[in-house]
């Protein structure tokens, strides 16, 4: 990992709590957060995914949702997926 995205990992660490699932286990927080910032940032009609393709994203193994806390209060999430030590987020 490069030393920038360590450096604004461990910034991010101090301000928030990060929790980390199986997708399956999160999805319909991930899909409130998903829904509204689509909702709020206008996005155009291909980016606003139905439930079940969200949730068909959500039921592959190799599937996973960090959610972002400040305090109690959900400041975002994002689902992605990691295979052979490769991570990549997807939404």
């Amino acid at each position: 990992m490069s030393k920038g995205h360590t450096n604004a990992i461990n910034r991010a660490a101090r301000v928030f709590r990060i929790e980390l699932s199986p997708a399956a286990q999160r999805i319909g927080e991930f899909a409130a957060v998903y829904a509204d910032t689509v909702q709020r940032l206008r996005a155009t009609e291909n980016y606003r995914f139905s439930d079940d393709a969200v949730a068909r994203l959500a039921a592959m193994t190799e599937a996973y949702i960090a959610i972002a806390y400040a305090d109690d209060t959900v400041a975002g999430a994002y689902l992605f997926f990691e295979t052979h030590g490769i991570v990549q987020m997807h939404l």
